[in-house]
């Protein structure tokens, strides 16, 4: 027989909550109804896309601490911020008590974004490419060469159309064919979600490639790892592209975004021209070459 409810709280960042939603898809096959506790900021941004899969979303100042049925999804267990060869999932499914699992329950598909449907009118399919370019909590995650990318892409094949996403303040790109920067979650998220493949880093729109869409299954994508590890935040469906350097991964956060954590938040050593080894180890030809196999 199912419990009546549990409460859940993790008050960010955006891809933690994210991450967390495999857990809360076991904790369903033991609660009627699930809560989700996080901060006012991430309800507002989070709270249509969370419906998906709990049954209410909360702000913090309604955290029922210390109650028999309440998960903390707190994460980030040792030997982090050094390499460890396990999955941040795995801490939340432990701290919910569930069987670790990174598979999360199809979704239905979001509305198809209008500016996907220029090549219909042409009468020619275009091969549709969302790029999250930024990185909020460590400029060590982002790629400094998406715009080379882009532009040696479109040398390849006219059909190749780029759409940027993410947020607000992320600086635009050169040569796209569209962005959604600025625009909702969610509207970001359906951009991703119709996308033909998903260009990123280890950030929020990484993680949202490992939802199932009911009419399509997962989004491909090609993800660059910098400072952080794919064996930590990756997921096997993506091409994962890491230097595999010794000083990776070093988990360095930007030092004005940092918490009550215990990641360096130092210069990185190895700068060139603001640019980390581990970005200048990656050439834009072999991203290239993995989105002419990947389309």
């Amino acid at each position: 027989m199912l419990e009546e409810e549990v409460h859940v709280h993790r008050l960010g960042a955006m891809g933690d909550i994210i991450m967390s939603l495999c857990a809360v898809a076991n904790l369903r096959k033991r609660y009627k109804k699930i809560i989700y506790h996080t901060s006012q900021h991430q309800k507002n941004i989070l709270e249509n896309f969370l419906l998906n899969f709990v049954d209410k979303v909360v702000s913090e100042e309604e955290v029922p601490w210390g109650e028999e049925n309440f998960v903390n999804f707190y994460g980030y267990r040792p030997p982090h911020p050094l390499f460890r060869d396990f999955h941040l999932i795995e801490d939340f499914c432990d701290e919910a008590d569930v069987n670790f699992n990174l598979e999360i329950p199809a979704i239905n598909l979001p509305p198809r974004p209008l500016e996907y449907s220029l090549d219909e009118v042409k009468g020619e399919k275009n091969i549709n490419i969302t790029v999250q370019s930024t990185a909020g909590w460590s400029r060590y995650k982002e790629y400094s060469k998406w715009d080379e990318v882009i532009n040696l892409a479109k040398q390849q094949s006219h059909k190749y159309k780029f759409f940027q996403i993410g947020g607000p303040d992320d600086k635009v790109l050169e040569n796209i064919d569209g962005s959604f920067l600025g625009k909702s979650f969610d509207e970001n998220l359906a951009a991703q979600a119709h996308a033909d493949l998903h260009l990123g880093i280890d950030s929020s729109f990484q993680h949202t490639t490992n939802l199932n869409w009911v009419e399509k299954k997962k989004t491909k994508a090609i993800i660059f790892f910098g400072s952080t590890h794919p064996e930590t935040f990756g997921y096997k469906n993506n091409v994962n592209i890491f230097a595999d350097l010794k000083c990776q991964p070093c988990n360095r956060e930007n030092k004005d975004m940092t918490i009550n954590s215990n990641v360096p938040t130092t210069e990185c050593p190895f700068l060139k021209n603001n640019e980390a080894l581990c970005s200048r180890k990656i050439t834009p030809d072999l991203i290239v070459e993995y989105i002419k196999l990947y389309t």
